[in-house]
């Protein structure tokens, strides 16, 4: 429902309307370029939902345009998350049966904080890039960045439904980066 009520949100942001009345230049003004609050609004909204992580590495580019995460869990409370960001394979919550991407970095050791803070490396996280189609990195196993930050823009750990971690990500690697936003929301077979 989440997501049909973005896309919903994106299309009517992205469509045009009927014109407005002649600015002083005499030129019509379209009223879908006049920013308004509410429309500016909207758009955060949208784009807050949104992942889009720029991988480059082996001089080539992909993006990872989805993600999920799961709850790291002790005594009965979310202590941290892991997240998988993917590019091609089934946009569904993962489990035992989905079509493997063709990309796939995950981040992990991210401890629960407030909006704002800034985790590296030597907080615990980690990213790795697993390569499915085997264009970017020499083998099949997972490479691992050499250092890793992430600026926590947005945290929800309950309800499960509403969960979401989303933050700027900058993750260096031998010979390239995965940088860029990242949005993920709660997908309970990720729990751990």
């Amino acid at each position: 429902m989440k997501r049909a009520a973005v896309l919903l949100l994106l299309t009517s942001a992205c469509s045009s309307s009927a014109p407005t009345d002649a600015g002083p230049d005499g030129m019509q003004a379209d009223a879908a370029e006049a920013p308004t609050d509410a429309g500016t609004q909207e758009m955060d909204a949208a784009m807050a939902t949104v992942t889009s992580l720029n991988i480059m590495l082996a001089g080539q580019g992909r993006e990872l345009t989805r993600a999920q995460m799961g709850f790291e869990r002790k005594d009965g409370g979310v202590t941290g998350f892991y997240v998988e960001a993917h590019a091609g394979g089934d946009p569904m919550c993962t489990g035992p049966n989905s079509p493997t991407p063709n990309y796939t970095m995950v981040l992990s050791g991210v401890s629960v904080v407030t909006p704002g803070t800034r985790l590296t490396t030597a907080d615990g996280l980690q990213v790795s890039l697993l390569d499915f189609v085997g264009d970017l990195t020499p083998t099949p196993a997972p490479v691992r960045a050499t250092a890793v930050d992430f600026e926590v823009l947005d945290v929800v750990t309950s309800p499960d439904s509403e969960a979401v971690l989303r933050g700027n990500l900058t993750a260096s690697f031998d010979g390239g980066s995965i940088t860029g936003t990242v949005s993920a929301e709660h997908c309970a077979s990720l729990d751990g």
